[in-house]
C-alpha cells in the first residue's frame, strides 16, 4: 500500500500526561484480514467510491518517546491502486511534549497544512467528497474551524479507508509510530455506487499494522453496533 508522506509540524505543545498501563491490543475475530506494515483500520472495495467521512478523536501520547507519529485519516483509492486522496490528523511527540497537525494530501505530492488548532481529545470531522468528474472537495472541522478547498485529483474511485497509519517519509522510511490512547473513529460513512453507506453495509476488510517478526504494532477494534464506529490500540 502506498505510504503517506507526511510533513512533520509541531503546532500546540502539550505535555505527556501521567504514564499508565496500555490497553492491550485487540485479539481480531474477523476469519481474515490483511497484515500491512504501517496501516491499521477497515478498507471497503467492490464498489466506485466518490466520498468517504468520519470522526476521528484525536488521540493522546501515552508512553515518554523520543519521536513518534500517528496519523488518522480518509482516504479513497490508494489499497489496490497508486493514487490516494486522503486528510485527517497528525499527532507528533519529541519526549515530553506533543503537538497536533491537520492535513490532507494527493499522491504523489506531498502532504499540505491545513491551520487548525487541536487540542488532545477533539473530534475532528474530516469529509472529501467528489463534486464533479476528478474535482474533490476537502472538509476538516473541529469545533467552529473550517477548512474546505477544492482541488482537482485524478482518482481510480477503487476503495474507501478509515485508516490510523504509522507515516512516512518522502523518502520511504517509516516514522516511529507513536503509543497512544484515544484513536478513535465514529459516524463513518462513504458514498459507493452513487449511494450513501455506513461502513458494515460495505463489509470492509480489517488491517493490522506488523512490524519485524509479525510483532502487531496496531489493530482496530470489531466496528461497533452502530456499524460505524471502532477504535484502534497502539503499542
Amino acid at each position: 500500500m502506498p505510504r503517506g508522506m507526511l510533513r512533520l509540524l509541531l503546532l500546540v505543545l502539550c505535555p505527556v500526561g501521567a504514564l499508565w498501563s496500555p490497553p492491550p491490543l485487540f485479539a481480531q475475530q474477523a476469519a481474515s484480514y490483511d497484515v500491512t506494515s504501517n496501516w491499521a483500520g477497515y478498507v471497503a472495495n467492490n464498489a466506485y467510491y466518490t466520498g468517504v467521512s468520519a470522526l476521528f478523536q484525536a488521540p493522546t501520547p501515552y508512553t515518554l518517546q523520543r519521536l513518534g507519529v500517528t496519523a488518522s485519516w480518509v482516504g479513497i483509492g490508494g489499497a489496490e491502486s497508486n493514487d490516494l486522496l486522503q486528510a485527517g490528523l497528525a499527532v507528533v511527540q519529541e519526549g515530553p511534549f506533543f503537538g497536533y497537525e491537520a492535513w490532507y494530501e494527493t499522491l504523489p505530492t506531498a502532504s499540505r497544512h491545513v491551520a487548525m488548532s487541536i487540542g488532545p481529545g477533539d473530534w475532528v470531522f474530516v469529509d472529501l467528497h467528489e463534486l464533479a468528474f476528478d474535482l474533490w472537495q476537502v472538509t476538516v472541522v473541529d469545533g467552529s474551524q473550517v477548512f474546505q478547498r477544492r482541488i482537482r485529483y485524478a482518482s481510480s474511485h477503487s476503495t474507501a479507508e478509515w485508516i490510523l497509519e504509522e507515516p512516512a517519509l518522502a523518502d520511504g522510511r517509516l516514522l516511529p509510530l507513536g503509543v497512544v490512547t484515544g484513536a478513535n473513529f465514529a459516524n463513518m460513512s462513504a458514498i459507493a455506487n452513487g449511494q450513501h453507506a455506513i461502513p458494515t453495509q460495505l463489509y470492509p476488510r480489517p488491517s493490522v499494522l506488523a512490524g519485524p517478526f509479525g510483532k502487531i504494532k496496531a489493530a482496530p477494534t470489531e466496528i461497533g453496533p452502530d456499524g460505524s464506529s471502532f477504535s484502534v490500540a497502539t503499542s
